[in-house]
This record gives C-alpha cells, sequence and structure tokens, in this order.
C-alpha cells in the first residue's frame, strides 16, 4: 500500500526550503521510491524484515547527525547546545530500543524450502558513520578535559543535572547504555529468507536521501522532526500492506492466516508510539518556530499512509470483515444486538478451541483500536507544545490547532467501529468524552496549563501574523486533497 502525490516545484526563504506537500516535507515519495527500486512481495515476510530494517537506518542517520553537531558544539565549549543535542539523541536510542525488540515478536518462520540468513547491525551504512562520530564524540570529550575545560570528577561528586555539563554526561551515560540494547538485539538478526548485502536489501543510499533531500541554514532540529515522521510512515505503508491482505483472507475465511497478519500489524505499532515523544519532549516552541515557516501549508493529518488509510479505511474494513465472518453473512451487518451476542458468546466460552481463535482476534482488533486512539491522543502534544491555545491558527488554517486535533478524535470516538466490541467487554465507559477532574482542572481559568497554552497562542499569533491573518504565502489553500477512499 502506497502513497503517491506530486511533489510541487518548492518555494524558499532565508533558511530553505518551504515545503508545499506533507508528502514532500516527509519525502514520503522518497521512502516509496526505495520499495520501488528493490520490490519484494506485498506484507511477506521479506517485506516486513526490511521495513523494520528501513526505520533503524533513519534513526542511525539521525543519530550521526546529532552526534556530528554534538561535538562541534563541545569544541565550542556550548554545552547548553549539547545538552539540547543530547536529549535528543536519548529520545532516538529509545525509538532504536524499541525498533531492535521488533523482529523477535514478528513470528517469522523460516522456510523449508531454502536456507535461513541473517544480517549484522554492523554492516549497517550508517552504523558504520555513527560508530566513527562517537569514537570523535569521545576524544573531544577527552580534550576538554585535558584543557581543563571540563572537571568530570567534580562533576560527578558535586554537581546535580541543574549543571549543564552533569546533565549532558548524565544523558550521554544513558544513552551509551542504551545503545548497547539495541546493538545486542541486532548483532544477529536472523531472518528466515537469504539475503543480499545489508546496504541493498536496506536500499540504505535512498534511506539517506530521504533523510537529508531537504535540508535547512543553521541549527535546527528540522532534520529530526522529519526522521521521527519517517519512521512511521516507513511502518505504517508495511502495516497497510498487512491489513489489506488480512481484510481480503477474511473474505475468504482464512481466519487463521489473517490472524497473523493483524498480529504483525499490532507489533510494527509499537514503535510508531515511540516515535512522537522525543518531538514532543525535546522540541520547544521556540525551537519549533525556527522551523514553522519552512513545514508549509502542511499538517500531521495530511499522512494519507496514517490518517486515511490506516485509521480510516483499513480499520473500518478490517472490522467489518470480521464480524461478517463471525455471523457468517455475505453483506455488512445492521443488528448491532446480534453481533454483541456473538462475541458474548465468544468471550464467554474462550476456553474452548473454536471461540478462543475469535477471542484472540478480537484481542489483536482492540489493539489495533487502542493504538489508533492512542495515536490520536499523543499528537495532541504537537500543537499543545508549539502552537498554542487562544484561537491559533494552524499552518493549514484551521481556526483553532488544538481543538481541531480534539475534534478529528472526538468524531473518530463516535463513528468507532469497535464499539460493539468495547460495550461487550465493558471497555466503552472509559473512552467516553467525559471530561474528568484533571482535565476539567487544567482547562479552568486557574491552572497554569491553560496559562501555559494561551502565553503560547499569543507568541505563536504574534510571531507568524501571516499565519493567524492567512496572508503572504499562508493566504494560499493548501493544495493537499484528500484521497478517495480505499477499497479493499
Amino acid at each position: 500500500m502506497n502513497e503517491s502525490q506530486d511533489i510541487s516545484p518548492p518555494t524558499h526563504n532565508e533558511r530553505g526550503v518551504i515545503a508545499e506537500q506533507y508528502s514532500q516535507l516527509q519525502a514520503v515519495h522518497v521512502l516509496e521510491k526505495a520499495r520501488v527500486m528493490n520490490p519484494l512481495p506485498s506484507a511477506s515476510e521479506e517485506s516486513t524484515s526490511r521495513a523494520v530494517l528501513q526505520a533503524i537506518e533513519i534513526a542511525l542517520i539521525n543519530l550521526n547527525d546529532l552526534t556530528i553537531r554534538l561535538t562541534s558544539d563541545i569544541q565550542q565549549h556550548d554545552f547548553g547546545s549539547a545538552v539540547v543535542k543530547l536529549s535528543w539523541i536519548r529520545g532516538f536510542h529509545s525509538v532504536l530500543v524499541k525498533l531492535s525488540t521488533i523482529m523477535p515478536k514478528l513470528g517469522l518462520v523460516p522456510l523449508e524450502s531454502q536456507p535461513p540468513g541473517k544480517l549484522c547491525i554492523h554492516d549497517s551504512p550508517a552504523y558504520q558513520t555513527y560508530y566513527a562520530s562517537l569514537l570523535s564524540l569521545d576524544k573531544e570529550i577527552h580534550l576538554n578535559m585535558e584543557q581543563e575545560q571540563i572537571d568530570l570528577r567534580d562533576l560527578i561528586h558535586r554537581k546535580t543535572l541543574d549543571d549543564p555539563q552533569l546533565r549532558m554526561f548524565h544523558l550521554l551515560r544513558v544513552s551509551n547504555h542504551e545503545a548497547t540494547i539495541w546493538e545486542s538485539n541486532l548483532q544477529h538478526i536472523p531472518l528466515p529468507y537469504p539475503v543480499p548485502s545489508y546496504a541493498e536489501f536496506v536500499v540504505s543510499t535512498t534511506m539517506r536521501e530521504a533523510v537529508y533531500d531537504t535540508a535547512l541554514k543553521g541549527d535546527t532540529y528540522y532534520t529530526q522532526f522529519r526522521g521521527l515522521h519517517q519512521i512511521p510512515e516507513i511502518l505504517v505503508a508495511e502495516m497497510n500492506d498487512h491489513l489489506e491482505k488480512a481484510i481480503l483472507l477474511l473474505r475468504s475465511h482464512s481466519f487463521l492466516q489473517a490472524y497473523e497478519h493483524v498480529m504483525r500489524v499490532n507489533v510494527l505499532s509499537e514503535p510508531v508510539i515511540s516515535s512522537v515523544l522525543p518531538i514532543a519532549e525535546n522540541l520547544t516552541t521556540a525551537d519549533y518556530h525556527n522551523i514553522r515557516e519552512n513545514l508549509g501549508l502542511t499538517s500531521g493529518s495530511h499522512s494519507v499512509n496514517l490518517h486515511y488509510y490506516l485509521f480510516r479505511d483499513f480499520y473500518e474494513q478490517l472490522w467489518d470483515a470480521f464480524c461478517i465472518h463471525l455471523l457468517n453473512l455475505s453483506e455488512p451487518l445492521s443488528q448491532k444486538q446480534e453481533l454483541q451476542e456473538r462475541l458474548q458468546c465468544i468471550d464467554n466460552n474462550r476456553l474452548g478451541e473454536e471461540a478462543f481463535l475469535g477471542y484472540l482476534f478480537a484481542n489483536e482488533l482492540l489493539r489495533l483500536r487502542t493504538f489508533i486512539f492512542e495515536g490520536r491522543n499523543e499528537h495532541l502534544h504537537l500543537p499543545r507544545t508549539n502552537i498554542g491555545g487562544g484561537t491559533t491558527r494552524s499552518l493549514t488554517g484551521s481556526p483553532d490547532a488544538i481543538q481541531a486535533v480534539k475534534r478529528m478524535r472526538d468524531a473518530a470516538r463516535l463513528k468507532d467501529r469497535a464499539r460493539p466490541l468495547m460495550e461487550v467487554r465493558h471497555l466503552h465507559a472509559s473512552q467516553e468524552n467525559e471530561a474528568g477532574m484533571l482535565m476539567s482542572y487544567f482547562e479552568s481559568a486557574s491552572s497554569f496549563d491553560r496559562t501555559l497554552l494561551e502565553t503560547t497562542g499569543s507568541v505563536t499569533q504574534e510571531r507568524f501574523k501571516d499565519v493567524q491573518e492567512r496572508s503572504g504565502f499562508f493566504s494560499q489553500k493548501s493544495p493537499f486533497v484528500p484521497p478517495e477512499r480505499y477499497i479493499v
């Protein structure tokens, strides 16, 4: 399942290119090119393995970029900037640890007709450049110690996290241990089939092209913002292929094969959520404002693969196919009560062999639903931190960026296909949109969170009057056109 859109001629400002499409901003067209250059069977064990390794390659390229810039900060004794780089580095290591645990969870089984394959992370071109940059970083730190710019013993003995140098070394120490975890997990990567070289299988040159096909002048986190969107784009494209296959298999009553594909979708979803958190934790309002104009007339909701195909089309059709299979129907369900009775029967008899399979499949559907709504909730970090409240417009012109994201989330809950299963499991009450005590307080006039949002919004509106007033470049309508529903 691929996303493809025309790439418009770029517009520039003093920092660099201004994106005109989400697919251009995140180099989705370059990621698709990598699939075409080395085509593999759709939703296959080969394609799934490659997607994971390509996501790892993107993360390593970003780690290398940050490590080189960190070394430069230390050379200039700019330890405040160094702390920021290391905080981003820590975030990418967390994503890599999550990615490194995916392969054993996928349940890939060697084929009897051919010998298994094996890869090693040490053969990754991105790993090799990162390793060299890490050695250069350590040399620079030792040099600063020799020149008495850094008193490591005193820092460890007396300082806490309010000291930039100590915080820098604390983050470095944590990151280095995380590196040993993902390296150990990826040192021997068993594959159920023979593969060519690491670089050829992963299409590493095109992964690097995706990271650097656009870059901005200055010390920004534009590349990292893109990288943490590119990792989900790679994984979600593969997830969509598995969902399409699962829907077709359910319609042909191949229940067990469909289950395996949905299970793999849920395994692949884990790093997608993990990729949001480093942006939420590290991209401050000021850092985001430094790159905001270059993001152009784009929005995260313009991700065709994620927002439209996965969250909408495949999720709905998978649920419908599951329900039709359960009730042995030839067309979509109209009787909610009949469906709930069948689901309740499966739950009540789940320890029986026949019902247990339906119970397991229902669990996977709930895992998928949980991922979708967790993704919607986590995405709210970005407008809250980077745009703010108080009717602050989004880049694409929504009158209130935060409320627009909330409305999309809440509308999805109201139309949720899986509600009958949620009700049978007595999970629906916890998913209603009633405001809890914390939410009510945070939205009240006395809450500092509200002050934060309103002040952030005020700063954003003042700095980006052209966005707020829809003037200049932002007087244009976004060229993005939502795709037609993808019908399997």
